[in-house]
């Protein structure tokens, strides 16, 4: 299925989709406060994201959001190292949105923070 979207349907899947991933990384911290040692990377590596933006969203035979992770932490994980992350954005999202896929942009280091 093709996705045509007005401008209008953009703003507001816009503001739905930064809305499921603000509260998706959220739910993402709480769920990692029970991890044990066993998730440790995974722990440090939830609690290395200072932030995530949406860079945009291109929709045709999918929804795609590309999206800017602000971290404080300057070469302590390596792009790869993110995709687990974001995967469960991904299959979290989708559980509301089907069709969507969540891809890294851009890896910022947010030195402010």
């Amino acid at each position: 299925m093709k996705y045509v979207l007005t401008d209008k349907q953009k703003n507001a899947l816009y503001w739905v989709i930064d809305n499921l991933i603000k509260s998706t990384f959220q739910s993402i911290i709480e769920d990692s406060e029970e991890w044990g040692l066993g998730e440790m990377h995974e722990f440090e590596l939830v609690n290395s994201i200072q932030d995530i933006k949406i860079n945009r969203i291109v929709t045709h035979t999918n929804i795609k959001v590309y999206v800017d992770i602000y971290t404080p932490m300057a070469n302590v994980f390596e792009r790869e190292d993110y995709f687990e992350i974001i995967s469960e954005y991904t299959y979290r999202i989708s559980e509301t949105i089907p069709n969507v896929q969540i891809i890294i942009n851009d890896i910022i280091l947010d030195e402010h923070n």
